[in-house]
């Protein structure tokens, strides 16, 4: 089909796409892609690859998902709160002294309804004093999203009165 040709161009993104694709649409066919795709590609290709081929049922590449997270790669933590059994990951991440894996890994564990998550969002999304917000990342392909604390900007310009009420939005959803 076009997807597995569309796979084997040199553009970041549809290779991105095209390994989260043949994950969800269980296209076993592209197994020894996939397994390229995991091990030669970009990060965010690597990722996508590797959640297909645990989709796939390929359980063995849970740990090189939990190796890149362990990494704080923002995109493999929130890769794994969509694993079942990641929660004790999860929570070591949290322990982190870098906030974005702790953030990340606190809403992974919300995700997976872990009340384990509950200190560290209370600190960072309600009592935290400090002008911070969280922005939504998104990977080059779309398939992969993360987290990131940001400095709020002024109140005064009209961009940092955008930027607080899509903070204050994004807060409130969690």
């Amino acid at each position: 089909p076009l997807i597995r040709l569309k796979a084997s161009q040199r553009n970041v993104a549809e290779m991105e796409a095209c390994a989260f694709a043949f994950g969800v649409m269980q296209d076993t066919h592209s197994i020894h892609r996939l397994e390229s795709f995991s091990t030669k590609s970009p990060m965010n290709v690597r990722i996508a690859a590797l959640q297909s081929l645990v989709k796939l049922g390929d359980e063995s590449k849970i740990q090189d998902l939990e190796i890149l997270a362990l990494s704080h790669n923002l995109f493999a933590i929130q890769a794994l709160a969509q694993l079942k059994g990641s929660n004790d990951i999860l929570f070591e991440l949290i322990k982190s002294s870098n906030l974005q894996t702790q953030i990340n890994a606190a809403i992974g564990l919300l995700q997976r309804r872990d009340p384990r998550c509950l200190p560290v969002l209370e600190k960072f999304l309600l009592s935290d004093e400090r002008e911070i917000g969280l922005k939504i990342l998104r990977s080059v392909g779309g398939s992969q999203k993360a987290f990131k604390m940001i400095s709020l900007p002024s109140k005064e310009t009209e961009e940092g009165k955008n930027q607080r009420a899509l903070c204050r939005h994004l807060k409130e959803q969690f």
